[in-house]
């Protein structure tokens, strides 16, 4: 939320996302995936910059099934 117009909202974060670029980030939207971190309607499940994790077992959830 912003009192911003779009526009200025839109460009700041174009700037945003092209500075977390600059410092390596090679994620197309790096604001995106961290908005997930905290994301409250999944509290067992998080997505992090290193995969899917089990927040109660504190341990990374396969994504593929291994046959």
């Amino acid at each position: 939320m912003s009192a911003e117009p779009v526009e200025t909202v839109c460009a700041q974060l174009e700037a945003l996302v092209a500075a977390a670029r600059a410092l390596g980030s090679p994620l197309h939207d790096p604001f995106m995936a961290m908005s997930f971190l905290s994301l409250e309607v999944i509290p067992a499940l998080k997505v992090t910059d290193r995969g899917l994790v089990d927040v109660g077992r504190m341990a990374f959830v396969p994504l593929w099934v291994e046959t």
